[in-house]
């Protein structure tokens, strides 16, 4: 059960790390982050919606291999999508 959480974790931060550096830049004016902002809460969402109903989702490879051993434990499945729903929250905020 850690290493599926330590899974979603790490494929979740790699997406942190990249909307991060996508927000870094010179030139870059308030319209076009706040866009980047809400591309990815709308993808948080489908992320939710996805790993709510069972299915995989193609950019959380980790999980996706921690899955394929040991198949998904509810628990963590249920800790993501709060995961998730905090997460919109507070970008929201």
């Amino acid at each position: 059960m850690f290493q599926n959480r330590l899974a979603f974790l790490a494929d979740i931060f790699f997406h942190f790390n990249e909307l991060n550096c996508n927000l870094q830049g010179v030139g870059a004016n308030i319209l076009e982050l706040r866009d980047k902002i809400a591309a990815f809460i709308a993808k948080l969402k489908l992320w939710k919606t996805k790993i709510q109903s069972g299915q995989r989702v193609a950019v959380f490879p980790m999980m996706n291999k921690m899955n394929e051993t040991n198949g998904i434990i509810s628990i963590v499945q249920s800790e993501a999508v709060d995961h998730f729903n905090s997460l919109i929250e507070e970008f929201h905020r």
